[in-house]
């Protein structure tokens, strides 16, 4: 156990608070004693010396009789255990119980024997020079009517009285020590007491650092310490159900963040990337992890500038912004950043990195699909508008009258068509469509459409060939679907040359039906095939509009098709002709996807 535990420094208080006590205790009782015997010895004293003088006065007049004064020296002198001298009124030598007289006098105390002869009793503690004793000396005058005519000197040994007293300390001592160790003893044991539950508390706090919560601690009575107890059990439940909440918010967090597919950085005050997300990763062409740590400078350079960022970082200003990446796909980025309110009231910022592509494409899409309307409404309406004026203008008669009123009759339906196809294709694009789906065999509707385009292949001398043998039906709309084969056989002998062939398939896929229109025709270059399919696009748009074609044929057979929960793709060369491929379930698979 260290030395510098609670349970020492308790220990070391208890030993420290008796020793002050015990010290106390004798250093009054050892001077209480003191004064207490060297009082004693100085009231014997000085009661024989009174009772010499009282003797010796009867004795000092005219003259001290020296024998006399040498009997009773001697007398009190074995009486008191120590030395009498006695001196006369001029403080000369008159006897001594011991010794040489002449001897003894050096010891007297000249300063305090002509106080005495004041008449004034004079008492003194003086250590002898010789043998280190410490001595009493009391001085009495010897008075006759208010004259004094002699002293008793009187000299006592106190070295009884303190070698009492030495005893008395060791005892004192003694009684110190073994206090001193009993409370070492006591207190540690008592002190014990306390530190057991506060180590056990540490420990248990200890184990609470290291994240190990489900840990207790005993609780051992009902005083602070246990009070502390309970609170530190209270909480470290409270403590890991708040990190559960904390690494549940934390995971639903990163899952929020990993799937997302919008980008997002966040920069600490410090303008250094905290945080990226695998979108924001991918939208930079760079590796998550090593996008953390970076300035934000390096890690947005590319996307804003210089200004925009410090701007941005700043918190001065909120960026929207739409930048082209420079990915083969040309993807479009917008990004939006916001400021963060950190800690110490720093701010931090987040970019926000949206692909847009979509929404550029669709709203570029939405602009070329007005254009192409307005275009192709503007031809037919320009055309009629100018055949009614010049019918007004006197052409009324005639045979050009008669051909100018085809020519009306011609871009009106043209025009008809083009608002009935987008008709279509609005009710097919808001599901307005009610799709009447019965199962239908395919070798009958192809062979209903070829009957219905035969007049228009035999005008170009082209061939219609059938190949469906024991197909099974497919799950469809009838008349929706024969519009897409119509579409695109009608298409298919627009571009045949004169003297081709057009085939028209259907075979049994696994689970499918596969539909194979080919033609023999001019074909379609590559570059124009992943736009084929979309709205008004046309391969040669003056020969298609010549043809009074508008464009969305196609575009109507693929929202068909994939209403019917099927697949639908076109191959083709330049020069050999086109082949349309669709796919529909069977009749009895095709509820399931319904």
């Amino acid at each position: 156990m260290r030395l510098r535990s609670i349970q020492w420094r308790l220990v070391l208080i208890l030993i420290l608070l008796i020793l002050l006590a015990m010290e106390f205790v004798g250093v009054y009782l050892l001077n209480s004693l003191e004064r207490y015997y060297v009082t004693a010895v100085s009231s014997n004293l000085t009661s024989q010396a009174q009772l010499l003088a009282g003797f010796l006065q009867r004795n000092f007049t005219p003259y001290p009789d020296k024998q006399y004064a040498q009997t009773m020296a001697r007398q009190f002198g074995q009486q008191s255990g120590g030395a009498v001298v006695v001196l006369d009124a001029s403080g000369a030598l008159v006897s001594a119980s011991v010794g040489d007289p002449a001897s003894l006098a050096r010891f007297l105390i000249q300063g305090e024997v002509a106080k005495a002869l004041s008449g004034v009793r004079s008492e003194l503690i003086r250590l002898d020079p010789e043998t280190n004793e410490r001595n009493l000396h009391v001085i009495v005058p010897i008075t006759s009517e208010q004259q004094v005519l002699g002293l008793v000197y009187m000299i006592s040994s106190l070295e009884d009285t303190y070698r009492t007293l030495g005893d008395i300390r060791y005892i004192l001592f003694t009684a110190t020590g073994l206090a001193i160790g009993v409370t070492a003893l006591v207190g540690w044991a008592l002190a014990r007491t306390i530190t057991k539950p506060i180590e056990e508390v540490t420990k248990g706090a200890e184990i609470m650092s290291r994240g190990q919560f489900e840990a207790s601690i005993a609780v051992r009575g009902r005083d602070e310490i246990g009070q502390l107890a309970q609170m530190f059990n209270l909480l470290g439940s409270r403590l890991r159900s708040t990190l559960d909440e904390i690494e549940e918010e934390k995971a639903k967090l990163e899952t929020v963040l990993n799937s997302m597919t919008d980008g997002v950085i966040a920069v600490d005050p410090q303008n250094t990337v905290e945080l990226a997300n695998p979108a924001a990763g991918r939208f930079l062409a760079a590796d998550t992890a090593s996008l953390v740590g970076r300035p934000v400078e390096d890690v947005m350079s590319s996307l804003l500038t210089r200004d925009e960022i410090e701007a941005a970082t700043s918190g001065g200003a909120v960026i929207t912004k739409a930048i082209v990446s420079g990915s083969e796909d040309n993807t479009v980025l917008q990004v939006i950043s916001a400021s963060t309110r950190g800690e110490q009231g720093r701010s931090g910022t987040v970019f926000v990195l949206q692909d847009v592509t979509s929404q550029e494409r669709l709203d570029s899409l939405r602009k070329e699909f007005v254009a192409n309307v307005s275009h192709e409404l503007k031809t037919p309406i320009t055309t009629v508008k100018s055949y009614v004026e010049t019918l007004i203008d006197g052409a009324l008669v005639g045979g050009v009258a008669r051909q100018f009123l085809e020519v009306i009759l011609k871009e009106t339906d043209r025009m008809s068509r083009l608002v009935r196809d987008l008709l279509d294709l609005s009710r097919i694009d808001y599901k307005q469509v009610a799709f009447d789906l019965r199962p239908v065999d395919p070798a009958t509707l192809l062979r209903d459409s070829v009957r219905k385009l035969s007049v228009q292949a035999g005008n170009k001398g082209i061939n219609l060939n059938i190949v469906a043998d024991e197909t099974p039906a497919v799950l469809a709309d009838w008349d929706r679907l024969q519009q897409v084969v119509l579409n695109v056989v009608a298409n298919s002998i627009e571009f045949t040359p004169q003297g081709g062939s057009v085939t028209l398939e259907a075979a049994e896929n696994g689970e499918m039906v596969t539909f194979r229109i080919a033609d023999t025709g001019i074909g379609i270059p590559q570059a124009d095939l992943p736009r084929i399919f979309e709205r008004f696009y046309r391969v040669d748009k003056a020969r298609s509009r010549q043809m009074g074609g508008t464009g969305l044929g196609l575009a109507i057979a693929k929202e068909i098709i994939d209403a019917h929960k099927g697949r639908i793709r076109i191959e083709s060369q330049v020069g050999k002709g086109t082949v349309v491929t669709f796919e529909l379930p069977v009749a009895k698979v095709a509820d399931e996807y319904a």
